[in-house]
């Protein structure tokens, strides 16, 4: 259905996504919504983005020495590899509600993504993903907080 939106549709705080597991058991994770402060809150803790190295200078129009990158220097690659990954399990650790990580700190949280198998972590991935809003044209929620209070649940 479509309508016009509301500010109270846009106060959720939760949703719902199922995962797949290998075995065919479908499991129900909560994903918190964030607000753009919280975001902020999870970037901060990440370490800083590596610097591009740049490769040689190289004279503009108007001969000014301007920077040349090697955005494919595989240290850099790395780097911005091990960054995003970093990110992903942060994301995941702040947004999933797990009653087993309540008073757990952010490194047993990580040690735990850590754990998991790799099914589990891309599911979950995504499953932030979409919670954040990286995911583009990702495939809707499976059940949200609201809905969740209409069932009587």
């Amino acid at each position: 259905m479509t309508r016009a939106a509301r500010l109270s549709d846009f106060t959720r705080r939760t949703v719902e996504y199922v995962l797949e597991s290998p075995d065919g058991d479908e499991l129900v994770v909560t994903m918190r919504l964030l607000t753009r402060a919280e975001t902020l809150a999870i970037e901060a803790k990440l370490p800083p983005r590596p610097e591009v190295p740049i490769t040689r200078f190289e004279k503009d129009e108007d001969g000014h020495p301007q920077p040349i990158y090697d955005w494919q220097h595989p240290p850099y690659v790395q780097a911005i590899s091990e960054r995003n990954e970093r990110m992903t399990k942060q994301y995941i650790a702040d947004l999933w509600v797990l009653d087993e990580w309540d008073g757990k700190t952010d490194d047993e949280r990580l040690a735990d993504l850590d754990a998991m198998p790799s099914w589990a972590q891309l599911g979950l991935a995504q499953a932030a993903r979409m919670a954040v809003g990286l995911a583009g044209n990702a495939p809707r929620p499976f059940r949200t907080d609201r809905d969740a209070s209409h069932e009587g649940v």
